[in-house]
């Protein structure tokens, strides 16, 4: 039994996982969940709920972040730590986020532009990773200090493609 504490976007999560043969029985924040799962092919998997219900999951990992969707939405969990940013982006310095994607892919789409005013929870850039088109947030209120990529890229993990400054540390309003 492995306790974790998971965040995904600004929600933390304690997860304990447990197996019992080819059961899983996983408990989140207090909800139990218990189901038998069957790998298909790499990285996608069958799960078939206690009742019966059955949806195919496709999960990844790759460091502490686990990826999974689900019935058409993508997860991101992340081990709790200090670097973390509830759009996937590293922390670097406090006050301006650096946007990446936790995983290689091709940029979709970009939002913003250098000197746009965003809002927390507004979309920046949309990326395709795993045949799953997942759209980067700001964390706060801020101004778009650089675009680092265009549609149609082919982008790295963690490299920044989009650099906000915060409007409080000094970004204009």
């Amino acid at each position: 039994m492995k306790e974790t504490i998971y965040v995904s976007g600004k929600r933390e999560f304690k997860i304990t996982i447990n197996s019992n043969g080819d059961l899983k029985i996983i408990d989140i924040d207090g909800k139990t969940r218990k189901f038998r799962y069957k790998k298909i092919e790499n990285n996608i998997f069958l799960i078939v709920q206690e009742d019966g219900k059955k949806h195919t999951v496709y999960i990844a990992k790759d460091k502490n972040r686990f990826y999974a969707w689900l019935k058409g939405v993508g997860y991101i969990l992340e081990e709790k730590g200090e670097e973390y940013s509830a759009s996937g982006a590293v922390k670097k310095e406090e006050g301006v986020q650096y946007v990446s994607s936790p995983m290689p892919g091709k940029v979709v789409k970009v939002l913003v532009k250098p000197g746009d005013k965003v809002r927390e929870g507004q979309g920046l850039i949309i990326v395709e990773s795993m045949k799953m088109e997942n759209e980067f947030t700001a964390d706060f209120d801020g101004v778009v200090k650089e675009v680092k990529a265009s549609p149609g890229d082919q982008i790295d993990a963690d490299v920044p493609l989009v650099i906000i400054e915060s409007l409080a540390k000094g970004g204009k309003s």
